[in-house]
């Protein structure tokens, strides 16, 4: 059966101003490459197969394609063959940007793994919540287990003696992992939101561990910015946001095992969703719902329905939405780090910074709940 276009009644497609700016970033940011990955978006975008219903994440109200994971994954690869091939063909060692001559962090290929799961329920879509974290738990621990990760138990001094024991920090980390790609996938309906959280803590991850691999990884993820937030029509999707928050995860973990960075400026770099996730399991728990559920009752679903409520068009304000939230929950101490401003070691600077950001969080979201119920 011929694929018929991704158009809500009314939606009109991207117009010529619009597909020429789109097309003139994105040639400027990656070249042929960058290209090559507008097209396949733009396409991925016209299919009706592997797609979210409209307002399926309260945030949007057109179908959008769930494939944009699958195209960072392509674009990334593309990206390290084109610099490989280059760096051959000049004679020029292009290492410092596409990690030639190193592996791949072993903690990748779990990554894809855990990726594969939200792969698998893009397009079957039957996959019950128990049955994917069962699998994100299992793949999660046997990384932990086979040492992808160390879990030094020197980089964790500062726990009680009872809990700085082998068992004890690989359920730990299991735990982390877990709960982060749940929190990530959350975020991935906001245009914008889950892309600059991942682009920042990878600028930092290459910048404080050498983690070259990571340079393709933030191309891929700039072109594919430009797309979801400039149409809205393309998300990361379960594989995009599974893989790209287990990466950040496992890369966490093994930053901080250097001893060279502070864990509460992880938590600020990772605020957004690592809060917002326990604030809505906790709530909730007080309601009696479950927890593993779908549900409309995120900061950016407010932040979007309030934008909306003041007429603001959909595109622009879920792309508002989520480019407000990355830039001052990840971006802001991301810049901070990377400009030498303050040190990622410094625990009491980034305590503060962190305490200081989750009572505004929580502020804000009380503030846009009686805002809209009062509507």
């Amino acid at each position: 059966m011929k694929s018929k276009p991704l158009q809500a009644a009314g939606e009109q497609g991207i117009s010529w101003f619009r597909f020429t700016l789109i097309v003139g970033i994105a040639g400027l940011l990656g070249g042929a490459v960058a290209l090559a990955m507008v097209a396949l978006m733009l396409w991925l975008c016209q299919r009706c197969w592997v797609v979210d219903d409209a307002e399926s994440h309260g945030i949007s109200e057109v179908q959008s394609s769930r494939l944009g994971g699958v195209a960072v994954f392509l674009g990334a690869i593309a990206f390290f063959v084109v610099t490989e091939w280059a760096a051959v063909s000049t004679n020029v060692s292009l290492s410092t940007f596409t990690g030639s001559g190193e592996g791949l962090p072993v903690y990748m290929y779990y990554a894809l793994l855990i990726a594969l799961v939200g792969l698998w329920d893009d397009f079957v879509a039957r996959f019950q919540p128990i049955s994917r974290l069962a699998l994100v738990l299992a793949i999660s621990m046997f990384a932990f287990l086979s040492d992808a990760v160390p879990m030094t138990a020197s980089a964790y001094h500062w726990l009680p003696l009872g809990l700085n024991n082998d068992f004890a920090l690989v359920t730990a980390g299991t735990l982390i992992v877990t709960g982060f790609v749940n929190a990530g996938n959350m975020a991935d309906g906001a245009n914008g939101l889950l892309g600059i959280v991942g682009i920042s803590f990878l600028s930092v991850l290459m910048t404080y561990d050498s983690a070259s691999f990571a340079s393709v990884c933030i191309m891929a993820m700039l072109i594919f910015l430009v797309i979801n937030v400039a149409t809205g029509r393309i998300f990361l999707g379960d594989f995009g946001a599974y893989g790209l928050s287990a990466i950040i995860a496992f890369g966490s973990l093994q930053l901080y095992a250097s001893g060279s960075v502070s864990v509460w400026f992880l938590g600020s770099l990772l605020a957004y969703p690592c809060i917002e996730m326990l604030r809505v399991i906790v709530v909730r728990a007080f309601r009696g719902d479950s927890p593993f559920q779908a549900s409309n009752d995120h900061l950016h679903n407010y932040l979007y329905e309030l934008l909306r409520k003041r007429g603001w068009n959909r595109i622009v304000a879920n792309s508002t939405t989520g480019c407000f939230l990355g830039t001052v929950s990840a971006l802001l101490p991301a810049s901070l780090a990377l400009l030498g401003e303050v040190d990622i070691a410094s625990t009491n600077f980034w305590g503060g910074y962190f305490a200081i950001y989750a009572v505004l969080h929580l502020t804000v979201v009380l503030q846009l709940e009686r805002v809209l119920h009062e509507k």
